[in-house]
């Protein structure tokens, strides 16, 4: 039963089997490109265990280059654009490219394959340096994949009984840039180091390293086994220089762990190798504790490095001439010196790498502008040349068009000439049919005016039936009300007589008699004051139906005035329809034609005639009727 344990790590980011080398290079360190030309140190280590593609992912195949390649041909590119983009300085640079493997403790220079020794030893201008390895100077992205190629084929393929030897061995590449810039003013050197590193296959590491030396013995497996334990150490903050010392391979990485470098590293899984996976997950999460120190190496920092690798390699020779017994507290000192030394330039770096944004943002915004400027002037290319178009298709459609018209005419005159006989020989047809619809129309609108003016007559005669009965009434209730006024004063003229002769027959008389009398008077004079009352109401009521009367006479008169009119207009557009009728017959009928439609059309307009005679007379029933209505209403 096989045991698997699940371990996590959070990372950058995580690539597929199916990512490109490319893709890894863009991704994760084609930004570091522009910090080594401004001076800064770079590394890229690619761990993991064998098979898992360290070498596939750094070197690359006969099928696809490795982030090296990619590395080396933007930085290339980078120099040459700077030596072009800086007017009145002059910029000299040198790129510089050494090789070596690391197998069971001993170096070999992969340009050369020469038998001579290589050695590791301590340099006061670079830390430390490879004695008797060869570097070669590179001018083209060419030229170093050329000398790559070679140095590939120069690997080792030996075997033990342990398995191949190139599972065991470690890479490094160096590439190192030296540029000069002189301007008027200062001279100014930048000296920058990029490292690529291949790591032995890690999967020994889930083994204990007793037994590891126990059964591979004692140097086979020490570049990995001495690179765990600097990596441990430096993650807790520990000094490295008794753990670098373990090892070759660890002595030549000792600026790249913790010191004046940028580190990049990238670890390589393959499936279903849990021992090898869990041994990268547990060195991977070490490597995220560690925290490097880098600043660009301009003429002040190089000096600065300089004097304090001079005292470092004194100390160290002091130290181990005394013994060594007192080497932590040395190495603790040399620690806090560097501290020092990066604190002191980290300001500095930041200020450079503000304007190194500045100056890329500028360059940014300054490609974008050109680029729209470009981009407008070829709008306005293209808008010119959809203008010729569009005025070459409009001069092409014109002279359709113009040809189209001609055909159109051509084909319209034909028809013209076709379809015009027989409108001639319609047209007779339709005058004759055109004036019997006028004639019957005319018909049509007499009857509808006489019939009009018969429902007016009849509305009339109606009102003024009604105004003769309210007039008769209005007179009877006069009458009655002037009878009954006279009977009303005969009264009065009575009681008054009767009164003077009574008080002629006595001078004294009864009170009450008096007061009866007096009481009868005063009734009768309030009675005749109301006849007289509503004798002139009757009196302004017949005045007002006089007015009306007026008034409705003279509404008949202009009745019978609008009639009038109408019948002259209907009589004068009857005559002038028979004489158009009677000229058009003459021109466009035959004699034969005319002969045959002569007698319908006189039929037909002897019974218009006789229609409007008939229209005549009951027009003069009607002025009759009008005129009785007038006679009574007098």
């Amino acid at each position: 039963m096989v045991r698997v344990v699940r371990d996590e790590a959070e990372v950058f980011e995580v690539f597929g089997a199916q990512t490109s080398n490319e893709q890894v290079y863009e991704a994760q360190i084609q930004d570091f490109v522009s910090p080594v030309v401004q001076g800064l140190n770079l590394a890229v280590i690619a761990i993991g265990a064998s098979g898992s593609g360290k070498s596939f992912t750094l070197s690359g195949s006969a099928s696809e280059l490795g982030v090296i390649h990619y590395f080396v041909e933007s930085l290339l590119s980078t120099l040459n654009n700077t030596l072009e983009n800086e007017p009145g300085v002059a910029i000299k640079h040198t790129l510089r490219m050494q090789l070596i493997e690391i197998v069971n403790e001993e170096i070999t220079d992969l340009l050369t394959k020469s038998k001579r020794p290589v050695t590791i030893e301590p340099d006061e201008w670079e830390t430390i340096t490879i004695q008797g390895a060869d570097r070669r100077i590179i001018s083209s992205a060419e030229q170093f994949a050329e000398l790559h190629s070679i140095a590939v084929q120069n690997k080792t393929n030996a075997a033990t009984e342990f398995g191949n030897l190139s599972h065991k061995a470690a890479t490094i590449l160096t590439l190192d840039l030296i540029q000069t810039i002189e301007s008027s003013t200062d001279t100014q050197v930048l000296v920058s180091k990029v490292t690529f590193v291949e790591c032995p296959g890690i999967e020994v590491l889930a083994q204990s390293p007793e037994t590891v030396r126990l059964k591979q013995g004692p140097t086979l497996n020490q570049a990995v086994l001495a690179l765990q334990d600097v990596v441990r150490d430096v993650a807790m903050g520990k000094s490295v220089n008794a753990s670098s010392e373990a090892s070759v391979f660890t002595r030549a990485l000792s600026e790249v762990l913790g010191g004046n470098t940028i580190g990049i590293a990238v670890f390589n899984f393959q499936c279903d190798d849990h021992q090898g996976s869990g041994a990268n997950i547990k060195l991977l999460k070490q490597f995220q504790r560690i925290v490097n120190f880098p600043i660009a190496n301009d003429n002040r920092a190089i000096c600065l490095l300089h004097k304090y690798r001079r005292e470092s390699i004194n100390l160290r020779k002091i130290i181990y001439g005394a013994g060594g017994e007192t080497v932590e507290e040395y190495q603790s000192k040399i620690a806090e010196l560097e501290k020092k030394l990066i604190s002191a330039n980290i300001g500095s770096m930041k200020y450079e790498e503000e304007m190194r944004k500045m100056g890329a943002k500028l360059v940014e915004l300054k490609d974008m502008y050109n680029s729209m400027v470009q981009q407008k002037a070829d709008v306005q290319t293209q808008l010119l040349d959809a203008e010729e178009q569009k005025l070459s298709l409009t001069k092409g459609l014109i002279d359709l068009q113009i040809k189209n018209s001609q055909l159109k005419e051509e084909l319209e005159k034909a028809k013209y000439e076709q379809d015009s006989k027989g409108l001639r020989k319609d047209a007779n047809l339709h005058l004759l049919q055109s004036s019997r619809d006028k004639a019957q129309k005319t018909i049509l609108d007499l009857q509808e005016s006489l019939d009009k003016a018969t429902r007016q007559k009849h509305e009339f005669e109606l009102e003024l039936a009604t105004v003769r009965r309210n007039y008769l009434n209005k007179c009877r209730e006069v009458e009655e009300l002037r009878k009954k006024n006279e009977q009303i004063g005969l009264e009065f003229i009575g009681a008054i007589n009767e009164n003077k002769s009574m008080m002629g027959a006595s001078h004294i008389g009864s009170k009450d008699s008096f007061e009866l009398y007096g009481r009868k008077i005063i009734r009768l004079e309030a009675e005749s004051q109301r006849l007289r009352e509503e004798l002139a109401r009757a009196a302004a009521e017949l005045e007002k139906m006089q007015s009306e009367k007026i008034k409705n006479e003279v509404i008949v008169e202009q009745v019978k005035v609008d009639f009038e009119k109408k019948r002259a207009a209907l009589e004068k557009e009857y005559v002038a329809r028979a004489r158009s009728r009677d000229i058009d017959l003459e021109k466009n009928m035959d004699v034969k034609a005319k002969e045959g439609d002569k007698n319908v059309w006189e039929d037909e307009r002897l019974d218009l005639a006789n229609r409007v005679k008939e229209l005549y007379r009951k027009l003069e029933v009607t002025n009759a009727e009008l005129n009785d209505a007038n006679n009574l209403n007098e």
